[in-house]
């Protein structure tokens, strides 16, 4: 199996984190990410987003470039990446996760917010990835689609 590149990153929204807003992003994001063959989930809080992009790194990289110009979001900061063998979220096209979703891992989900805030990286990648198996494990999605349709 080839290997998939994981990498989370957060970013400040350029405007308020509505419904509509939210929505505009999962839909482009589901719609793209699909054929793209990419998985992953966004969380938000306080006018921030954090998110996890993985599948064939040709195609994170190149979403990434994307994003980096996309005008609903600035000040995107990479916590972290890393190659597995396979996917945390294989199913999510793109979730939208409360960070409060999975008790065991709330606390240090919302400190991803903070470090990102202080322009710092994640130490480990490999940690910052059990991290995110944990909270994926015991996260739902808010969204009815789940991002799987």
């Amino acid at each position: 199996m080839a290997a998939i590149k994981s990498v989370i990153y957060i970013s400040k929204s350029t405007r308020p984190i509505t419904k509509d807003l939210l929505e505009s992003i999962l839909d482009s994001s589901r719609r793209n990410n699909a054929s793209a063959g990419i998985t992953g989930f966004l969380v938000c809080r306080h006018g921030h987003f954090l998110q996890l992009l993985e599948g064939p790194a040709t195609q994170v990289d190149l979403l990434l470039v994307k994003i980096k110009t996309d005008p609903r979001h600035r000040q995107i900061q990479i916590l972290g990446e890393c190659r597995s063998s396979e996917r945390l979220t294989p199913e999510w096209k793109m979730s939208l996760v409360s960070p409060e979703s999975n008790p065991d891992t709330t606390e240090q989900i919302l400190s991803l917010f903070n470090l990102g805030n202080a322009g710092e990286t994640y130490q480990s990648p490999e940690a910052l990835r059990a991290l995110l198996r944990v909270f994926a494990r015991g996260a739902h999605p808010l969204d009815p689609a789940q991002g799987t349709d």
